[in-house]
């Protein structure tokens, strides 16, 4: 038995071996021009320019037209300004061209681990003098993941997030960086924050894409504004530019509301939480000194997709503090199906590490919920501390898969009515979804995104 489940194994790694070594061959070393694609939304990432040696480059290139303002990269990076030729002997960990408009930029000689295009039509790519990709054999890859599966996996609590996040082969650079966060954040404590004011918040605003969605993003702001909600929540995926995210803070800002934001992600197990924390870093650093809070969990590093690790929640908590020390940050309970329960059954789970400024409780925000009787019973362990019930409406998926034939404006009123009993039975605020919590998945006009979807238009059923 033993041996045929080695042979099993050493089959699989030799067929994961060969399609590595077919993505790399099918773009030969020398090749005199790749055409890069626009992507349809972020960094368009092509396999062609993997390193040899996996070193730490001490810069980005960026390829830019002319208009671009330098202020829009990141900190410290080296701009190579200007549209055409991009000279030779560049050494960065990723060569970026923005907003090329259909123009050809051609980049010689360069030796980096990724060139990616974003918001560019057709780039031409010439890739002399790149270095010879890395592949490794199948013995190499077999001893990887072996040692892999028996000293890294089993410290993950989560062993649900194991089994579907992308992010998690004893390949992934950034995967390595994190190790490193576990094996110093395991102590780490923040201190705590009161929460000052009564939260009246809609959830949620992710970066606008296009000038259709800074429109669609500035009407849901007033409309929600005039509708007496006070704040919004902000979700970073962690590959927004810093451009995008001073932006998008601004406008929140202009609206009158102030700024709360998660590290969030998709919905979805197989999004990699295991994103580089040096992105992570950089967003907050964009968007943590102009808000009021933060939430430890929301849709992908919320306890229903991920049982947080102590040293996880500690580096984003820790990252965000360093941004803004006076930050409030909110914990969770949530009363729902988790990695520890089958898909029939629903029980609590907390994540409420040490000094939190309070706790969001998720999985009650429905009509049919009694408030009082969730917060004193059910949600009783954190009666004590500051609560902000989420509100997610009539039943869920409203909309879309559970449609209850309400309009958008009628599903409002009784999402604001969830939101009077929870605040009548002890909560200091409300965290409500401007959609229906499908985001999309049933039907792309019924999306949670503030940028996405109009108030105004209503994306009614009837």
């Amino acid at each position: 038995m033993i041996r045929v489940l080695l042979a099993a194994l050493a089959l699989a790694a030799l067929a994961f071996a060969q399609d590595a070594e077919t993505d790399y061959e099918s773009i030969p070393v020398g090749m005199p021009e790749i055409i890069v694609p626009q992507p349809k939304f972020g960094k368009a990432h092509t396999p062609l320019m993997k390193a040899a040696s996996l070193a730490s480059y001490p810069h980005t290139f960026y390829a830019l037209p002319a208009t671009v303002d330098a202020d829009e990269l990141p900190d410290g990076t080296a701009m190579v300004a200007g549209i055409g030729a991009i000279p030779e002997g560049l050494a960065g960990e990723c060569v970026y061209v923005f907003d090329t408009q259909g123009v050809d930029v051609t980049i010689g000689g360069v030796t980096a681990r990724d060139i990616s295009a974003s918001h560019a039509k057709v780039v031409t790519v010439a890739v002399a003098n790149v270095a010879a990709p890395s592949v490794y054999s199948p013995e190499t890859r077999i001893r990887a993941w072996m040692d892999f599966r028996e000293k890294t996996l089993p410290m993950f609590r989560d062993q649900r997030m194991v089994a579907h996040d992308a992010g998690l082969t004893p390949f992934n650079e950034a995967l390595q960086e994190w190790l490193g966060i576990y094996r110093t954040y395991g102590n780490a404590r923040i201190a705590h924050v009161p929460l000052l004011d009564d939260i009246r918040m809609i959830a949620e605003v992710r970066c606008p894409r296009d000038d259709a969605e800074r429109a669609c993003l500035k009407s849901n702001l007033a409309f929600y504004a005039a509708q007496g909600y006070t704040s919004t929540l902000l979700a970073i995926y962690g590959g927004e530019s810093n451009a995008d995210l001073r932006n998008t803070v601004a406008e929140i800002r202009a609206a009158g509301m102030k700024v709360w934001f998660a590290f969030s992600g998709r919905e979805s197990l197989h999004d990699t939480l295991f994103v580089p924390p040096r992105d992570i870093d950089r967003c907050f650093s964009m968007v943590a000194p102009s808000a009021e809070g933060m939430l430890l969990g929301w849709r992908r590093t919320s306890v229903h997709l991920f049982l947080m690790d102590a040293e996880y929640g500690n580096f984003l908590m820790a990252t965000a503090r360093r941004h803004n020390p006076q930050l409030a940050i909110l914990g969770e309970g949530y009363y729902g199906q988790t990695a520890v329960s089958d898909h029939r059954t629903n029980h609590l789970t907390y994540n409420m590490p040490p000094n939190v400024s309070g706790c969001e409780i998720i999985g009650a925000g429905y009509s049919n919920v009694n408030a009082a009787m969730a917060l004193n019973g059910l949600f009783c362990s954190v009666k004590s501390m500051p609560r902000v019930a989420v509100v997610l409406g009539d039943r869920p998926y409203y909309a879309t898969r559970n449609n209850n034939d309400k309009s958008f404006s009628e599903n409002l009123a009784i999402k604001q009515r969830i939101e009077r009993k929870f605040l009548e039975a002890g909560c200091i605020g409300t965290i409500t979804l401007h959609g229906d919590g499908s985001d999309g998945i049933y039907d792309k006009d019924v999306s949670d995104n503030l940028s996405k979807c109009l108030a105004t238009g209503g994306f009614s059923n009837k």
